[in-house]
């Protein structure tokens, strides 16, 4: 910022909401060059901005009371699990800011025998101006019922509490009804009349799941005990409704369902991304089960639909959870050692869900998602992305090479441009090659890729319900190509340093291992 007379070097802006009081206050940084009458003027200048941008909230002052009854018993409803959310907002339209709108923060507590329920004054943090932070926004929970209001006018929990009312549901039929948000168009319309959330519990969805434990826990006991699947609250949300326990295998034994992810460490152990299993499962090389780990979940460890893995130089397992918008990290033996990605809803713009991994030469993870590509220090930390809509084929793998080049197939190979495309680490584009067909050396319908060592690059290939695979130098000169019999629809490929190339198939629940071959 620069004023025609006396040039601010620097000034550096804060806004701070304090939910205690009813205003807010902004903080000017102390290094400046500017005389202090004009320092006093900006200052005054940023406080009525901020007052006028961020208009106070009476419910906003903390700590918040209530009491919990029956509607029609007046009795005072004991374990009801409350849920209290904060959100960040734009205070006017057009508002200018240096900060994100939606969650900031919850609370969770329950009532005890009197009802009453006590939510701890919270102070937040919020950059820029323009913005304000509002809540709480209340949920509340409790097996029997569903919907709430506060009794009479009063909404203030600020003082000696609010009186909450909970709807009685009669019958088993009405608590599915509401569980499952199963009401006709007009039964909704009539209790939206007079009850908050009586359609079905809310779900926050943009709150870490983490901080909504025990409202989530209060809903899938009720669920139940009336036979239903258990749901999720909170981000990332968990897909119940498509989750299959694993089937019964004998001791020694990977049943594989839909695989889509495979790497090979420098011992030649073989991992596997056992998507619909929700797994990682390890081989040895002569593809004997040596390990198996995950769970369905969220939680550390857990996995949702993984879809590709890969390993680093060190020996450590990468895993794209993508049910989770996650890479979590683990030991060669399936220990837990960390996460990263999309933690929170929207951290990378709300569609972080990885689909394909790839570790370079000096460890850095390169992840392919929703048609851009990520670069992460093995750590997590962001170093760069690229890609524009459409630019790999959907449905396809990517590859990296150990100089972090990316090799993808061309979403506009059906237009009768080549086939493979190759990017360097910071998304130019270096080559093009390949040609369309049916014959030797032509690609029909390419949908995996993977390099090995020597940076030779190998593209599964389906041509009339079969399977082979090219196989090119690095220049994207054609070297070989090699058939895979008893292959479908290859989901996944690897390379080990000997030759041998291995192929999981989406239809068949097994891992294939071919060759070893020595291109020519």
């Amino acid at each position: 910022m620069t004023h025609p007379r006396n040039p601010i070097t620097r000034i550096e802006v804060f806004e701070v909401q304090r939910l205690a009081s009813t205003r807010m206050t902004v903080t000017l940084g102390n290094k400046y060059s500017a005389s202090r009458p004009r320092l006093v003027s900006l200052a005054l200048f940023f406080l009525v901005l901020g007052s006028y941008s961020n208009p106070a909230i009476s419910r906003a002052a903390g700590p918040w009371r209530g009491r919990v009854v029956d509607s029609e018993t007046r009795e005072p409803l004991n374990g009801v699990a409350v849920l209290a959310v904060w959100h960040r907002n734009r205070a006017m339209d057009g508002a200018v800011g240096w900060t994100h709108t939606g969650h900031i923060g919850s609370t969770e507590t329950v009532t005890d025998s009197a009802g009453r329920f006590t939510i701890p004054s919270r102070n937040f943090f919020t950059f820029g101006i323009g913005f304000r932070v509002d809540g709480p926004q209340l949920m509340f929970f409790k097996a029997g019922y569903g919907g709430w209001r506060f009794s009479g006018r009063s909404e203030d929990l600020t003082g000696d509490g609010a009186l909450v009312e909970m709807r009685a549901l009669r019958t088993s039929q009405e608590q599915t009804n509401y569980l499952e948000g199963r009401w006709t168009r007009e039964e909704r319309k009539q209790l939206e009349q007079s009850w908050r959330h009586a359609d079905r519990p809310e779900n926050p969805f943009g709150i870490p799941y983490e901080e909504a434990r025990g409202y989530e826990a209060a809903i899938n006991e009720a669920r139940a005990k009336l036979g239903l699947r258990p749901t999720s609250i909170g981000f990332p949300g968990l897909g119940h409704e498509y989750y299959r326990p694993t089937p019964p295998e004998d001791p020694g034994q990977a049943v594989l369902r839909r695989p889509s992810g495979i790497a090979i460490d420098g011992d030649g152990n073989v991992y596997v991304a056992d998507t619909e299993n929700h797994r990682i499962v390890k081989f040895n090389a002569d593809l004997s089960v040596r390990k198996k780990w995950g769970t369905f979940g969220r939680s550390d460890g857990q996995l949702q639909s993984p879809r590709s893995v890969t390993v680093d130089r060190n020996g450590t397992i990468y895993v794209a959870d993508w049910g989770n918008h996650r890479v979590q990290m683990y030991t060669a033996e399936g220990d837990f050692l960390g996460k990263w990605g999309e933690l929170r809803y929207y951290d990378l713009g709300g569609s972080f869900t990885p689909t394909h991994l790839g570790a370079t030469g000096s460890d850095e993870i390169i992840v392919f998602n929703s048609n851009r590509i990520y670069r992460f220090t093995s750590s997590g930390r962001l170093l760069s992305q690229f890609g524009e809509p459409f630019l790999f084929w959907a449905h396809t793998g990517t590859a990296v090479d150990v100089h972090g080049n990316v090799y993808g197939i061309n979403d506009k190979y059906l237009r009768g441009e080549p086939p493979i495309i190759k990017f360097d680490s910071k998304g130019q584009l270096l080559a093009k090659w390949g040609q369309t067909g049916k014959e030797r050396g032509q690609l029909s319908y390419p949908v995996e890729l993977t390099v090995d060592a020597d940076g030779r690059l190998y593209v599964a290939d389906r041509i009339m319900g079969n399977a082979r695979v090219l196989v090119y130098d690095a220049h994207g000169i054609f070297v070989d190509q090699i058939e895979l019999p008893g292959i479908r629809s290859p989901s996944r490929l690897a390379v080990d340093k000997r030759g041998h190339i291995y192929v999981t198939d989406h239809f068949q629940p097994r891992v294939y291992k071919f060759g070893p071959f020595l291109p020519r």
